[in-house]
């Protein structure tokens, strides 16, 4: 059964040498649909914000529900308009992969693409090339359709947002040091003064007529 499965496997990867010129126009329906499921998810970009220009993984997982070993071959993804899918906007490269899926078995592989488009909403589509089945037919399969936003990167240190962080800054210590000037007064403490006590100062009478001297000189004898 493995070697079926190998010997399946490879014959896949040569029809799928010119799988791209292949799948350029509308795809035929095939004559066995294969039954697989596939789901694509974006893991560091949960909410679908891509940025411009960094590479992105999508982790696709594949769920292969038939008796029949089936290979994925590749991805390709595409961006169109949110209003008009048939509206192409962007076009990515195809991607091979070459993961062999067991019959009843799951797996799980890494899809890398950088949307170069701007910023702006549009329709992701990703569509999953997988051959299996007795007449070895390569189908397509979607395993992602929803609308994406394509974001602008941040450079690691922005001028403007540091003048204005700066800015920021400065309006706030003037309001803090006015603040503090008008409700917290600063408190001045007023030395206290001693007063030393005065000596006893003598009168000077030389300066008195001398009448005036004796009367003065009499009057200290009666109060002795």
């Amino acid at each position: 059964m493995k070697f079926l499965a190998l010997l399946t496997f490879f014959t896949a990867l040569y029809k799928c040498s010119d799988i791209e010129d292949e799948f350029e126009g509308e795809a035929e329906q095939p004559l066995q649909k294969l039954q697989i499921t596939a789901k694509g998810i974006f893991p560091r970009n949960p909410f679908g914000n891509l940025v411009s220009g960094e590479k992105t993984d999508m982790l696709i997982g594949f769920d292969n529900q038939s008796a029949e070993p089936v290979s994925v071959l590749g991805v390709r993804g595409s961006f169109h308009s949110p209003e008009n899918q048939n509206h192409v906007l962007s076009n990515l490269t195809f991607s091979r992969v070459e993961a062999l899926l067991l019959p009843n078995s799951q797996t799980t592989v890494k899809y890398t693409f950088m949307p170069e488009i701007g910023e702006q909403d549009v329709r992701f589509i990703a569509t999953a090339f997988i051959a299996g089945g007795k007449a070895e037919e390569i189908q397509q399969i979607t395993v992602y359709d929803d609308v994406i936003k394509i974001v602008e990167s941040t450079s690691g240190f922005d001028f403007q947002m540091a003048f204005l962080y700066l800015m920021g800054c400065v309006i706030l210590g003037f309001t803090f040091v006015s603040l503090k000037s008008t409700y917290m007064p600063q408190i001045v403490k007023q030395e206290k003064v001693e007063r030393k006590p005065q000596a006893p100062t003598t009168l000077d009478t030389d300066w008195l007529p001398t009448e005036l001297q004796r009367k003065k000189e009499k009057v200290r004898g009666r109060k002795a």
